[in-house]
Formats: structure tokens, C-alpha cells, sequence
């Protein structure tokens, strides 16, 4: 009898793993599914990079549910209302999952969201010169939104900055940036910028 209890208690305690791994994963795949969706319907073409990165991004919070969310902070350990710190990471589960539903839409986010500190490229119109400390370009892109960006080393594509970046305000630029990570003591924690590693004048292809 103690034998058939204890087989009879096994039996029910796999049986409980085994419905929360099933529920665990059921959760996984519908937010899944709904980044999918979404990231269809992103479109790319005359778009911006960063546009376009954007976009793909927030389609990946966006399918995280209200009930989703304690979940994946419980079963994963990622702060989903914290993107700067965790938003790396829930997108690397919420990705891996999408790879069962839409491989072909996982490759188009891959082509477009790049890790941290990886180049980018962006063309827009340049509305405001700012030289307290470092010199700013903020860049109002072609879709509308405006990013800044921080001229700190001599910069590739020909342009004389220290001659003419105080005439530069209303100027079509292309550049070329990347992404770092720098301690900000004004809120006490890291915060991206964007730093010009090639810039421009006119719409241009940069390599």
C-alpha cells in the first residue's frame, strides 16, 4: 500500500510539472505569435533604420499582455517594465520562441535590430546645433522623428566639422553612428548615445 502511495504521489507530482511547463510555454507561444503579427505588418520599405528598429521593438513589448507580465518576471527573472536594463533579454525569449511560428519574420527583425554598439545609418535634416560640452546634431529623420547625435572623434566622409558645424543647422545629412552606453551622474545610471562615426552632406550610401 505505502509503495502504490508513493508511486500514485509521484505520478501526480509529474503531472503538476508537467501542466505548468505545458501553461508556462502556452503563454510563451501566444505572445509569441502576437509579436509575429505584429512584426508582419512593419513595413520597410522608405522607411528609416531606426524607424524600423523602433517599430519591431515595440512590437515586442506590445505583445506582452498585462497577464503576461508577472509571469515573465516570475518564471525568467526580467523587469519587462524596465526596457533599458531588461529589454535585451525578454526580446532574446520572446524571439526564440517566434522562431517556432515565423522564422522568416524572425530574419527580417535580424536584419534590422542590431546588438549595442553596432553601426547604424540615418538621413535627415539637421534643425538645431548644440555645443554645451559636446557639439549635437539633433536629426529630424525622414519619417518624422528627431534623434540626437554627438560629434566626439574626427569622423570619416570629407566634411570640415570643427570649420562648419555651427552652419550646418537646415543641412541634409547622412551619418553614420553607433550606440554606447555611458554613465550619466545627472540620474545616477548608464544611458545610450549616439555617437557619429561618419557623416555626410546630402543622402548618400555609406559603407
Amino acid at each position: 500500500m505505502k509503495t502504490k502511495m508513493i508511486a500514485a504521489f509521484a505520478l501526480l507530482t509529474a503531472a503538476m510539472m508537467s501542466n505548468t511547463a505545458m501553461a508556462q510555454q502556452n503563454y510563451l507561444d501566444e505572445i509569441a505569435q502576437r509579436a509575429c503579427t505584429c512584426v508582419d505588418k512593419v513595413k520597410t520599405n522608405g522607411a528609416g533604420e531606426n524607424e524600423v528598429t523602433l517599430q519591431m521593438g515595440m512590437c515586442l513589448l506590445q505583445s506582452v499582455g498585462p497577464n503576461d507580465r508577472d509571469k515573465l518576471m516570475n518564471d525568467y527573472k526580467v523587469n519587462i517594465n524596465d526596457p533599458l536594463k531588461d529589454g535585451q533579454r525578454t526580446g532574446a525569449i520572446i524571439g526564440a520562441r517566434m522562431a517556432a511560428f515565423c522564422p522568416a519574420t524572425l530574419l527580417k527583425m535580424t536584419n534590422f535590430v542590431k546588438e549595442p554598439g553596432a553601426g547604424s545609418s540615418v538621413t535627415g535634416n539637421i534643425i538645431k546645433v548644440d555645443s554645451d560640452g559636446f557639439v549635437t546634431f539633433s536629426v529630424k529623420e525622414n519619417a518624422g522623428n528627431t534623434q540626437k547625435y554627438v560629434w566626439l572623434f574626427p569622423t570619416k566622409g570629407g566634411l570640415d566639422l570643427p570649420a562648419m558645424y555651427n552652419s550646418m543647422t537646415g543641412k541634409t545629412v547622412t551619418l553614420k553612428y553607433e550606440t554606447k552606453d555611458i554613465f550619466d551622474p545627472r540620474i545616477g545610471d548608464y544611458r545610450q548615445i549616439r555617437i557619429i562615426t561618419q557623416i555626410t552632406e546630402g543622402f548618400a550610401k555609406i559603407q
